[in-house]
Parts: C-alpha cells; structure tokens; sequence
C-alpha cells in the first residue's frame, strides 16, 4: 500500500482513470498502475508519505541507566 499527499480534492487524470484526493489531500491505493503514475508526480506535485515498500525496523537501543549524581558540596556557610 503506498499513501500520497498533496492538496485538497486534488485529481490525477492517467489512462487507468482519474485518481481523486480525499478532504485532506491524502490517497492510499495498493494498484501498482496508481502506484507508477502517482511515484511520477513526487516530489513536484505530490508527497510520497509511504511507498509501501517493508521498511526493516532497526534493533533498538537498550536505554541507559540515568547515572546517579554525585552529592551536592555543601558550603560552609563562612
């Protein structure tokens, strides 16, 4: 599934039909014919949000422990 951004009720005329943004400017499709014709129009007219493409997740980092501060120096107050 690959999602596009531009603007409002924004409309692709290709040879498969016409592609119609929603409210927001947003499309989600899964046909690959879509899919070419709108990867054509980024980044000029359109934003590729997600390409659809399996993204590898990254291990994640184990979180550190917050090191524990040392005391305050207390002044003596002379």
């Amino acid at each position: 599934m690959a999602k596009y951004k531009a603007e409002p009720f924004y409309s692709v005329h290709s040879s498969a039909g016409i592609i119609h943004f929603d409210h927001v400017g947003e499309y989600e499709t899964i046909n690959e014919g879509e899919i070419a014709v709108l990867s054509g129009l980024c980044p000029r007219y359109l934003i590729c949000v997600d390409e659809g493409k399996a993204k590898v997740d990254e291990p994640k980092k184990a979180e550190e422990a917050p090191k524990p501060k040392a005391p305050a120096k207390k002044s003596s107050g002379k």
